[in-house]
């Protein structure tokens, strides 16, 4: 059990987490980049890394925020070479998990037919996590996937979505609730996701972000919120997203 200090240090540490992303809200509702895709940097231009990556990286975040929840991330996966971006915002409030998955799976094709991309990766955190498991594994998803990161997703449910008058998306994250159930059943190939948790997550437990056959990451200290903003969590999503273009096919 943690000491009384240490639990204190860690309330600080997410207080300090949830200010930043209540900061940075007003920044993500509206992106006037190229109908949400950025070109940061031409591979092969003299500012270009050794490893520069073509991959569209989309970033979906979390219950009632945007993709500004990415800031920090999205500047180290650039430092990193990936160069295309797709900041992803969907109703997150508002539609059941089918109909988010639904607008980015819409989104994914959109991309693709524009790029001329074999794949993408997609990182997802909280219910964004929930999201591109659905995409992934029940629309089709799988055949463009490069790699998939789910943060702090409650990919096998959340106590918390037993609570009366939430709205629809949340109550579907209650455990053994259908479409999670439906989730767990599937006979899909794992390797190419990884499931980051906190080890202070009162939202998500870990034994609850986790997917079984999937790299399994636990990353002590943190909290749901705090893992958007930790170094340590940036490079093991930069990790899992350079594997995935090493360990990809080649396009056809």
């Amino acid at each position: 059990m943690p000491r009384l200090p240490t639990c204190f240090r860690d309330l600080a540490g997410e207080a300090a987490a949830l200010a930043r992303a209540a900061a940075s809200y007003l920044i993500g509702l509206e992106d006037p980049h190229d109908e949400d895709l950025i070109e940061i940097v031409p591979c092969g231009a003299d500012a270009a890394p050794a490893h520069c990556f073509a991959t569209p990286v989309f970033l979906v975040h979390g219950f009632a925020h945007n993709w500004s929840a990415f800031l920090p991330l999205l500047a180290r996966l650039e430092k990193a070479g990936f160069r295309r971006f797709v900041r992803f915002n969907y109703d997150s409030v508002g539609d059941a998990p089918e109909e988010m998955a639904g607008a980015l799976a819409r989104r994914v094709h959109e991309v693709i037919a524009r790029t001329g991309a074999p794949r993408v990766h997609l990182v997802g955190h909280s219910l964004g996590g929930v999201v591109v498991r659905v995409q992934v594994g029940m629309l089709g998803g799988d055949a463009h996937l490069g790699h998939a990161v789910a943060i702090a997703a409650p990919l096998r449910g959340t106590p918390w979505g037993r609570l009366p008058l939430l709205p629809r998306a949340l109550r579907e994250l209650a455990p053994r609730a259908e479409l999670l159930e439906l989730l767990e059943g599937l006979e899909d190939d794992r390797s190419r996701w990884t499931t980051i948790a906190g080890d202070r997550d009162l939202l998500v437990p870990p034994r609850r972000a986790h997917l079984e056959g999937a790299r399994q990451i636990t990353a002590r200290g943190l909290g749901h919120v705090g893992l958007l903003y930790a170094e340590r969590v940036f490079e093991e999503v930069v990790a899992a997203l350079v594997g995935g273009e090493k360990s990809a096919p080649p396009p056809a």
